[in-house]
């Protein structure tokens, strides 16, 4: 995850508020306008875009911090530096938590090096993302969703394009075994980690396959993009050609996730 302030906007400071429930990202110390940014956890209040608008949360609640120190019950606020680069995602809101709830140590320990694929993710691909001064016309968009809530099942939507007609086909719900899933899950995670995204966000496809991932959890968000509308131009970050292959297999993986889903489900 990027550290705060690191990234192509500048950072904002968002007022947090009690009736939002997103999990994860910067916690900062104190209360009210005296807070400043100590540190951030993976185990707390997670923030992604939805709607292309930021969600924040606001509770009280004992944290622990990168330097070991446990914080008081602290207000709550969130900065979107890291998360300004993934608006356009549009990512849904993740499962709410409960504002009392009490993390174990293992949840409350930061560990950079974890390279296991998360139990809770949301994952979107769309095959067609240039556009001009028209949106992008997508030819096919499927949604693979696994939650706590149903830790067994995936949730598959697939909505495809027919050959001339104007718009995607009504999302059909299907759904996949997680355990089957698993090591296909799993490679793709651990590929998305290691790709670059275009700089500035949206300048240039530099994948070259007009298509899309969007990648959502506790220890990752990613979302490539492309040319859309005055937007475009040359981005300051390059896909090598053995990144390119890596994005290649991904896109591979989601496919072959959605077909098994509308074979089987």
């Amino acid at each position: 995850m990027n550290a705060p302030g690191h990234g192509i906007h500048p950072p904002r400071i968002l007022d947090a508020s009690p009736s939002l429930t997103v999990p994860r990202l910067v916690v900062i110390a104190g209360a009210g306008e005296g807070c400043s940014v100590i540190g951030a956890t993976r185990a707390g209040v997670r923030v992604c875009a939805a709607g292309g608008a930021a969600s924040s949360i606001s509770c009280w609640a004992e944290d622990i911090f990168e330097d070991g120190v446990a914080a008081q019950p602290c207000y709550r606020r969130v900065i979107d530096s890291a998360l300004a680069r993934y608006h356009f995602c549009s990512l849904p809101p993740p499962p709410p938590r409960l504002a009392n709830y009490k993390r174990t140590e293992e949840e409350r320990t930061i560990r950079e090096s974890d390279t296991m694929p998360p139990t809770e993710y949301f994952l979107r691909l769309q095959r067609g993302i240039a556009g001009g001064f028209a949106p992008p016309t997508p030819s096919a968009v499927y949604t693979l969703t696994q939650s706590s809530a149903q830790p067994n099942t995936i949730a598959v939507t697939l909505a495809k394009r027919e050959d001339g007609t104007p718009e995607l086909s009504s999302a059909l719900p299907k759904s996949l075994p997680a355990a089957s899933s698993e090591a296909l899950v799993e490679e793709l995670h651990a590929i998305l980690k290691t790709l670059p995204l275009e700089e500035p966000r949206g300048s240039e496809d530099i994948y070259g396959l007009d298509t899309s991932i969007a990648w959502g959890s506790e220890d990752l968000e990613w979302c490539n993009g492309g040319p859309e509308g005055c937007s475009g131009g040359k981005s300051m970050k390059q896909a090598s050609a053995e990144e390119k292959e890596k994005f290649k297999r991904a896109v591979e993986i989601v496919q072959e996730l959605a077909d098994r889903a509308e074979k089987e489900g």
